[in-house]
């Protein structure tokens, strides 16, 4: 076999077709996911109060809080390298009661689809009143954290990180790409740096050996050989933010799903992105920071088409989400989002 055959062989061995497959999956299940809460919200459909929960406390994110996050992230990053150990405990604590809720999040618009009639009847347990399906789906998702917690099991760790990823990007928005433009390139260098830069200062690389040490869900693991392949759950939210921005603006334009609009296309060079990492990771063998391939992957392809559909100033400033975010009666259906 030539060296370009062998690339190309291990580039698309299982392992690396299966991260690709599970983050595509995790950011399409996030704006069914998104779009479902919102779309119950404007037709003033019966609501979960997990949903009613996420609604209360959805962020729009602004300039000062894109600034914040790659200060924030460095700050927790360093006390992460030096004081693992000693945090480790509590983050698990707060990381699985956030899980096991986002788990039960996740899930529920599943369990709706069964349309058992038991899920309808309510069970009264000490101070609350639950439904049936709340129960099954509380229970559910505590069996999957206890079953991280005893085994530690990559599995059990991805369903957590997946459901993780969907929640958040249920709770954070993007209002316009002109924050997405500061929050992604700020992060991208961010990354850069804490990647390659950071043992000219800390001896060691210091992004990279958190990710090694940090044995929490805050990654997606999959096997490979007598290791595992990693993906944070930061390569999959900040571009899903995005992402999860461009699917909003085209069902607010009734274009989703559509190659006329900027998701599909966007989502398609997400993919392209996580290949080009893979790729250098095969060439240099080593580990490499995923927004360097994913942010021009995602945002060039954006400008570009905005550009040329002459709507780049109307995703620059945000649109008006309002018509779509507002409840409206459910007996007129002439301005429903399907």
């Amino acid at each position: 076999m030539t060296e370009i055959e062998l690339i190309i062989k291990e580039l698309f061995n299982d392992t690396n077709l299966t991260v690709l497959s599970v983050s595509m999956f995790t950011l399409i299940a996030s704006a069914i996911r998104n779009h479902v809460l919102e779309k119950k919200s404007a037709q003033n459909e019966s609501r979960r109060e997990e949903d009613d929960i996420i609604r209360e406390n959805i962020q729009h994110m602004d300039i000062k809080t894109a600034i914040s996050i790659p200060i924030v992230g460095s700050i927790s990053l360093i006390l992460l390298y030096f004081l693992l150990g000693t945090l480790r405990n509590l983050l698990l604590i707060l990381i699985c009661l956030f899980g096991t809720y986002s788990i039960h999040f996740s899930i529920s618009p599943l369990l709706d689809n069964l349309q058992l009639p038991i899920f309808g009847m309510k069970k009264s347990l000490y101070f609350f009143t639950l439904s049936y399906q709340q129960i099954i789906s509380i229970f559910l998702s505590s069996l999957i954290v206890l079953h991280y917690l005893f085994t530690e099991h990559w599995l059990s760790n991805n369903i957590i990180g997946i459901c993780l990823t969907i929640t958040y990007l249920c709770l954070l928005k993007l209002p316009n790409i002109k924050i997405a433009l500061l929050l992604l390139i700020s992060l991208f260098i961010y990354d850069i740096y804490w990647v390659f830069y950071s043992p000219t200062h800390f001896g060691k690389s210091v992004m990279v050996e958190v990710a090694k040490n940090i044995e929490l869900p805050v990654r997606l693991l999959f096997p490979r050989g007598e290791g595992y392949a990693m993906l944070g759950l930061g390569d999959l939210v900040l571009p899903g933010l995005l992402l999860g921005f461009l699917y909003r603006y085209d069902v607010l334009m009734h274009r989703e799903l559509s190659f006329n609009g900027y998701y599909l296309i966007s989502y398609i060079c997400y993919g392209l992105g996580l290949i080009f990492a893979e790729l250098a990771i095969v060439i240099y063998r080593t580990g490499q920071p995923a927004l360097l391939y994913l942010v021009p992957t995602t945002l060039l392809p954006l400008i570009t088409i905005g550009y040329l559909k002459k709507e780049l100033r109307t995703l620059w400033n945000g649109p008006n989400f309002e018509s779509f975010e507002q409840p409206t009666h459910k007996e007129d259906t002439t301005n429903d989002i399907v």
